[in-house]
């Protein structure tokens, strides 16, 4: 295997013969806001590994950028390799009481492993990105979100979050974060059961059930 450019709570990326491309490998780690592994789920992998790629060509199909290349296994994926923009973006669905659901937006600075809150003024100031590529960010973050909530929705899920990073790829801003279901806040419309890591790590002894039961209302 190739040498490890980074790595988080459900994969890690590796550096590959082709200098323009990354492979993002999932894993079948349950890890805590921490950082500790607290159990493994088998599948996992794969599953995350299926829903990245399908919703990274569902962005594709409404015009959103994207860092996909293809699908290299059941638990890879194979990506072109982007100039990554140091900021996590995560969207969060507030429904006020009159049912009005408004996106609300955070901005986390990540360097050297941490991380923290960063406003839009500030990523602007310290010439992070310019104002109209922040502009173009952010607007693609909204997009996501619409048609994220609309995918899901169909699929009997509420949207309640995700977080997601962009990077330049060719010049052009582009995800290049792969989504999977530990990147996702989601509600069952039925049940209004809330299904998020907290949720898995406190239910890690049914988490396989659990897991192929949303794969399976999401997939099919």
């Amino acid at each position: 295997m190739k040498k490890i450019i980074a790595e988080d709570a459900d994969k890690v990326l590796y550096e590959t013969d082709n200098e323009e491309e990354i492979l993002c490998k999932f894993t079948e780690d349950v890890v805590d806001s921490r950082g500790h592994v607290k159990g493994t789920v088998k599948n996992k992998a794969s599953i995350n590994g299926a829903i990245a790629a399908h919703i990274f060509k569902l962005l594709a199909g409404y015009h959103v950028p994207t860092c996909l290349k293809n699908q290299k296994s059941a638990k890879e994926l194979l990506l072109k390799k982007a100039e990554v923009i140091p900021v996590l973006i995560s969207v969060t669905n507030e429904t006020t009481d009159d049912g009005i659901t408004t996106p609300e937006f955070r901005y986390d600075l990540l360097t050297n492993g941490s991380k923290k809150i960063i406003t839009a003024e500030e990523i602007v100031a310290s010439e992070i990105m310019i104002q109209e590529e922040f502009a173009d960010m952010r607007r693609l973050a909204l997009k996501i979100n619409v048609v994220l909530d609309n995918f899901f929705r169909r699929r009997k899920f509420e949207l309640l979050g995700f977080s997601v990073q962009f990077g330049y790829i060719n010049g052009k801003i582009a995800v290049c974060s792969p989504f999977s279901l530990d990147s996702f806040e989601l509600k069952d419309t039925e049940s209004r059961t809330k299904f998020k890591t907290s949720f898995f790590l406190s239910h890690i002894d049914n988490a396989v059930e659990l897991y192929d039961q949303i794969y399976n209302q999401i997939m099919f």
